[in-house]
């Protein structure tokens, strides 16, 4: 068997182990068990691993620019809002442009595995004392793919309203899901092993754990009980809305179809790829999303949001998005985003109902 059939088979394995994972978790992961069981689970194993007590625990929250009181009030403060397996370190670039165009700045941490509702719970309590804090100050949320999803939580659902976000701005966002979700394979250990403050296998553990147990990955699968339930609100009035999505692909349909024809040659010339071919065909179905017009992870029909007409398509992928703009299209993306936090819209605050 020539290595590339090899190396591919190997790979589409590995893809077709992790969605068969997920399938097993979404049979017996019912959204009332996923926030008791594994959320008791969570706890005990976060404990046991910590029972030293010596291993720091990571502050989740919003750490905002020492310098935001002295900023002028009708300036916002610009909230940076990370997504899936990611973390605020990554959006530094964006951070730096925002910074450089005037504006106080801030991130928020947030277990990126954990159920998106939770985070958006975590997000509306900081953004209710940021209220307090800050009286009068707007916010503009700028969110990178699923930090889109807990922002909107925050921002649709008349529970979690902190009323001072005036903005949304939106990169990526997997409005409609992902099928990309189907193949995110756990990888939590492999994340936090890059931390430096990650010395071995045990405290790798501990974070992978602290960071969720993969809830969020069925979240952002199309048509989840929480895709549903967030695009039954309706969009905020007192929010200005935009959405940002990629073109910017590296795959083709040409290229999964080759992918398909090199697997059903192995199946031809092994027996047991023969026996899991079917199997390892419905796990490379699974890139629809990857070779749509869109970023690579989220296509544009499934970015786009009903009720948002400001949505601009741009040449980035979901990867290089957040690096820094030394290309066209992640500039263009910068620029667009400094030229809507500049528009400052006058956002008239809807009258309280009698």
């Amino acid at each position: 068997m020539p290595a590339r059939f090899f190396i591919l088979l190997c790979g589409t394995l590995a893809i077709a182990a992790g969605a068969k994972t997920f399938g097993e978790d979404a049979a017996t992961d019912p959204a009332v068990d996923a926030s008791s069981g594994r959320g008791k689970f969570r706890t005990v194993a976060m404990e046991w691993l910590n029972r030293s007590g010596q291993r720091p625990v990571t502050y989740f929250g919003l750490t905002v620019d020492p310098a935001v009181h002295q900023a002028p009030i009708d300036r916002p403060l610009v909230i940076l809002i990370h997504g899936y397996n990611s973390c605020p370190e990554r959006m530094a670039e964006l951070a730096t442009a925002v910074r450089q165009a005037g504006y106080p700045c801030g991130t928020l941490r947030y277990p990126n595995d954990q159920p998106i509702a939770d985070s958006a719970k975590l997000l509306s309590g900081e953004l209710h004392r940021l209220a307090s804090d800050e009286a009068g100050r707007k916010i503009a949320l700028v969110t990178h793919s699923m930090g889109g999803l807990v922002a909107r939580e925050v921002v649709e659902n008349a529970a979690l309203d902190p009323g001072n976000v005036s903005q949304l701005l939106m990169i990526a966002p997997p409005s409609h899901g992902t099928s990309c979700a189907y193949l995110a394979c756990r990888a939590d250990v492999l994340e936090h092993r890059t931390d430096p403050q990650s010395h071995n296998l045990l405290d790798c553990l501990y974070s992978s754990i602290e960071d969720g147990l993969g809830e969020a990955r069925h979240d952002l699968k199309p048509n989840s009980s929480f895709l549903e339930q967030l695009n039954h609100h309706s969009r905020n009035p007192n929010v200005r809305y935009t959405v940002f999505l990629g073109t910017g692909t590296v795959f083709s349909e040409e290229q999964l179809a080759q992918a398909r024809r090199i697997l059903e040659k192995c199946a031809q010339a092994d027996s047991f790829v023969a026996t899991v071919e079917p199997a390892l065909q419905r796990a490379l179905s699974d890139f629809e999303d990857a070779v749509e017009e869109g970023d690579g992870v989220v296509s544009v029909n499934r970015g786009r949001l009903e009720g948002v007409p400001d949505t601009v398509l741009l040449g980035f992928n979901h990867w290089n998005a957040l690096g820094e703009p030394n290309c066209e299209s992640v500039a263009a993306l910068h620029r667009e985003i400094l030229k809507r936090l500049a528009s400052q819209p006058k956002v008239e605050r809807a009258a309280p109902t009698p």
